[in-house]
């Protein structure tokens, strides 16, 4: 059991730190909800369920597992620590890195073409982020005003692909799957992309779905080829050659 008095102390703990931390920082199952044109995360159902069990916990393993996983639900990668300029690749005057309020890439003032003398007190987008942005809010003026058309792009499932990277959930330049509503990041697909593919393109999971689908297809031909006569074509009580495979 867990004494009332010490648990109550250290789920209020728990709790409050999981407060602390932006909702832009949590990874699935407990990822926020992103509202690109707002630029507003906000916590998803999971969190609050989380939040619930953290309150009702029985036992000290109970809190200790809570607190796991939270702890495997923070994009640590993305801590304010580990940022770089992505121009120089040095941290430098920190107090001159500017960071993206959407994914959070680091540039130094001097470093962006045109350079900037001092950082922003309001919003500050990077390059690859502000004119997806503005994209985003022009193609919700345009929804908002038409209500029977939509402009958005869709793949071959008729649905419109995602304003954001389906692995880190930023936005910025992204590349969208042919085949599925799912978009990436260049360097966020697997394997890395070097440049914008060409033409229609398939993420890697549209591709393994294909090539399982064509081995099951050849599966099946070859299944085919053995239950019929190589001469008649037809079933029945076969023999197979050990040299060639026929059938007769």
């Amino acid at each position: 059991g867990i004494n009332a008095e010490y648990g109550g102390i250290f789920s209020a703990a728990i709790l409050s730190v999981q407060e602390t931390i932006d909702a832009k920082y949590f990874k699935k199952p407990m990822c926020s909800n992103f509202r690109p044109t707002e630029l507003t995360y906000s916590y998803n159902e999971r969190v609050e369920r989380w939040r619930e069990l953290v309150k009702s916990a029985g036992t000290y393993s109970d809190l200790h597992m809570l607190l796991s996983i939270l702890d495997n639900c923070i994009k640590w990668e993305r801590s304010l620590e580990n940022i770089t300029c992505r121009s120089c690749k040095k941290k430098g005057d920190e107090r001159k890195l500017l960071i993206c309020d959407v994914c959070d890439t680091g540039y130094h003032c001097g470093c962006l073409r045109p350079p900037l003398k001092k950082v922003p007190e309001e919003d500050w987008l990077c390059p690859d982020c502000a004119p997806v942005i503005e994209r985003l809010e022009e193609k919700e003026q345009e929804m908002s005003s038409d209500s029977g058309e939509c402009s958005e792009d869709e793949n071959e499932t008729g649905e419109a692909n995602d304003d954001y990277c389906c692995v880190c959930d930023g936005v910025g330049e992204l590349i969208l799957c042919d085949k599925c509503p799912n978009a990436y990041h260049l360097r966020c697909h697997e394997p890395p992309l070097k440049r914008v593919p060409r033409g229609d393109w398939a993420c890697y999971k549209c591709q393994e779905n294909d090539n399982e689908e064509e081995e099951e297809d050849e599966d099946d031909e070859e299944e085919d080829e053995v239950d019929n006569c190589s001469v008649c074509e037809k079933g029945g009580n076969l023999v197979v050659c050990n040299e060639c495979s026929s059938t007769y």
